[in-house]
């Protein structure tokens, strides 16, 4: 089966607090997927994700990175976890301190079977769209890409990928995209940037669950 979106559930508010909800997924999620979390913070606190409510059983989470942005300090992660049992399922962030411009991103990813890779990239101050790059070691593979604008302007879709969606309004504009890989060797997640704001990128690449040889970097997600 290959890699794809199975549904996505966003949150984001302005105001400083301590903590931000996902609210419940859409639909139950199925065991045997992934979830990429994607979390804001207004500035560099630590960032803690975990499940909030839901029936569902997941994995321990893992880290992939971390990026802050230069001039507006805000700090983009991104975390992955298995789901082990069927279920409903609401995913909670907890900061280090109180921030502002908080935002969650709950991607569930059906088709694949572990991590072969990632990247964090802001604009280094100096406002360029950022470009984050994997080297794919193994194909079939699946990739999401994320970049969120701090200064009004939304992210356009990269050349090579598939556009999924707009989060965060009201807090930043960012946009979700995908790409099915059928070669190995650097993969680049690039987005438009026609104004040259301030942002952030994440960007992650699976294994598909048909994969062929394993991959020399993968990372097998935590399970209990």
């Amino acid at each position: 089966m290959p890699g794809a979106v199975a549904q996505t559930k966003e949150n984001a508010a302005s105001a400083s607090a301590t903590t931000i909800a996902s609210g419940s997924m859409g639909v139950d999620v199925t065991a045997g997927n992934l979830l990429h979390v994607i979390a804001n913070a207004g500035t560099n606190v630590t960032i803690t994700p975990s499940q909030n409510s839901g029936t569902a059983t997941i994995g321990a989470f893992t880290s992939h990175g971390s990026v802050q942005e230069a001039g507006v300090l805000d700090k983009l992660e991104h975390f992955t976890c298995a789901v082990t049992g069927s279920g409903s399922l609401d995913i909670l962030i907890t900061y280090g301190s109180s921030t502002d411009r908080r935002g969650v991103l709950v991607t569930e990813v059906s088709g694949v079977s572990a991590v072969d890779g990632s990247d964090e990239q802001t604009d280094t101050g100096s406002n360029p769209t950022p470009n984050g790059t994997v080297n794919v070691t193994a194909q079939p593979a699946f990739g999401l890409s994320f970049c969120t604008d701090y200064q009004g302007g939304t992210p356009t879709t990269g050349s090579g990928w598939t556009n999924q969606n707009t989060y965060w309004t009201g807090v930043s504009n960012a946009r979700l995209q995908t790409r099915a890989i059928s070669a190995t060797g650097n993969v680049t997640a690039n987005f438009g940037n026609a104004a040259f704001d301030r942002n952030n990128a994440v960007m992650i690449v699976f294994t598909d669950s048909a994969g062929g040889a394993t991959p020399r970097r993968m990372t097998l997600l935590g399970v209990g």
